[in-house]
């Protein structure tokens, strides 16, 4: 297919475009899929008792949007309020000391940076082949 130079520019755009569309979809399945990978990874992780706080995570798409695009928000559905206490320590009763922290969210995190942006490598190396 012969492109005269007048339409070169329309073409580049053409598949610019379109290439930009798919990579958008790409980043967006990556960034679902690695936040119900935390949502068990946080399941497992933690040594501190209680199934029901472990049961209540979950993922939902979030209110906010970042240039049309959803947010997927991982979080405690019925215990929200435990989490920082968890996480953090807080005061006893009675202010006689402080509780021990047992970290889960922050180490979930920094395993979904990692495994967010090794998905969408994998995903956008994959539509260049």
């Amino acid at each position: 297919m012969k492109i005269t130079a007048n339409r070169l520019s329309a073409e580049l755009n053409n598949i610019l475009r379109d290439f930009g569309e798919e990579v958008d979809g790409l980043v967006d399945e990556a960034v679902k899929e690695t936040a119900e990978e935390t949502v068990e990874l946080l399941k497992t992780i933690g040594d501190y008792g209680g199934t029901e706080y472990r049961n209540s995570f979950a993922v939902q798409e979030g209110d906010a949007h970042t240039r049309g695009k959803p947010q997927y928000v991982v979080f405690s559905k019925k215990l929200h309020w435990l989490t920082h206490l968890l996480e953090n320590g807080h005061a006893k009763r009675g202010g006689k000391g402080r509780t021990r922290a047992f970290p889960h969210w922050k180490p979930a995190e920094d395993a979904a940076k990692q495994t967010v942006e090794k998905k969408i490598r994998e995903k956008i190396e994959g539509v260049k082949s």
